[in-house]
């Protein structure tokens, strides 16, 4: 079959070669080295007034992951009780003013998110 007229082994040859570009410019793109002043800046009025300054949200995440359906522990792994489908967890880390800096990696949503922050605590990653 066809694919925006094109033979679906020349549209996995152009996927081969580009979708790891794509990773590497989301992952430039999404981990902001933002400075203290920067993150000030970008604070609400509202939070200055009520002393809510340098606050950061840390928000979990779950994505959907393909199914894999010959076993049954990887299933068990990713099985994420927020969308009630196999997923991988990440988390977000977001400034008040809606500055988001920082993720993780995706685990496995199996894990917790307090346990993700823990991970990302002792692994520098």
């Amino acid at each position: 079959g066809l694919i925006f007229g094109k033979a679906r082994t020349w549209i996995g040859r152009v996927l081969k070669e580009w979708a790891p570009r794509w990773g590497k410019a989301r992952e430039w793109l999404s981990t902001l080295d933002v400075t203290m002043d920067f993150f000030a800046a970008k604070e609400p009025d509202d939070a200055v007034k009520l002393g809510l300054r340098n606050r950061v949200l840390i928000d979990g995440i779950d994505v959907r992951t393909e199914v894999k359906r010959s076993d049954l522990t990887v299933q068990r792994e990713k099985f994420s009780s927020k969308q009630g489908i196999e997923c991988g967890r990440a988390l977000n880390f977001t400034g008040a003013g809606g500055t988001s800096f920082e993720h993780t990696k995706f685990l496995s949503a199996h894990i917790s998110e307090h346990g993700v922050l823990q991970w990302k605590g002792s692994t520098k990653i």
